[in-house]
């Protein structure tokens, strides 16, 4: 019984790998498309949308909970892994797509 959970649970886990790697390379394609415009712009909208969508996942999620407590160093790890990083990758990202092919920026992420 739970061999069979465990393959269902590592299953699950590489659709979304293979689901990730899909949504990356149609973000970098539809990006392509985007060149004409500032990098900041496209990471400041494409991060406001990613909020939008995640807030009522979280809304969801928590209904009913209270609050987590978070601590200083996990705020710290917030902040670099969840904001910083992947701002830093966006906006690299748009910028070297006005440069180079999608095939090849792609290879560097």
């Amino acid at each position: 019984m739970l061999a069979a959970a465990n393959k269902a649970r590592i299953a699950c886990l590489e659709m979304l790998m293979i689901l990730s790697v899909l949504c990356w390379s149609v973000y970098t394609v539809i990006s392509k498309s985007l060149t004409k415009y500032d990098p900041v712009v496209i990471t400041a909208f494409s991060t406001i949308t990613g909020t939008i969508f995640l807030v009522p996942v979280v809304i969801i999620e928590q209904w009913g909970r209270p609050l987590p407590v978070i601590s200083a160093n996990a705020w710290a790890a917030i902040f670099i892994l969840g904001f910083s990083l992947p701002l830093f990758v966006v906006f690299f990202t748009t910028r070297y797509l006005k440069i180079l092919p999608a095939a090849s920026v792609g290879n560097f992420i």
